[in-house]
């Protein structure tokens, strides 16, 4: 049976916190960029805005990914396979959408 610990590594937790704020930043700043069709806009757009826009969007999400696969690791070596079955659904979504994208393209 794996061990069961309640540590929590609260460093990946201020990481995570971080990039959630900063996506509220990013959207912010998306009525001042220029080009974006579907989205109120400014007359004049930022071009310092655009930058930061860039930089957050740039590293946001790659943090994102890097962090679930972090946590969806340590919980399979913590739970087994059998405990961590909260996953699979999501897996199974995953499993069928790249099988319908597979097909359809």
């Amino acid at each position: 049976m794996p061990q069961q610990t309640t540590d929590r590594l609260h460093a990946l937790d201020a990481v995570r916190a971080f990039a959630l704020l900063s996506g509220i930043a990013l959207h912010a700043t998306m009525p001042f960029l220029a080009g974006l069709k579907g989205w109120v806009t400014t007359e004049t757009p930022s071009d310092t805005l655009a930058a930061v826009w860039y930089v957050i969007h740039m590293f946001r999400m790659p943090v994102f990914f890097l962090i679930a696969g972090f946590f969806a690791r340590m919980m399979l070596e913590r739970r087994g396979l059998r405990g961590s079955s909260r996953i699979a659904p999501s897996a199974s979504c995953c499993r069928s959408s790249w099988g319908c994208l597979r097909c359809c393209c």
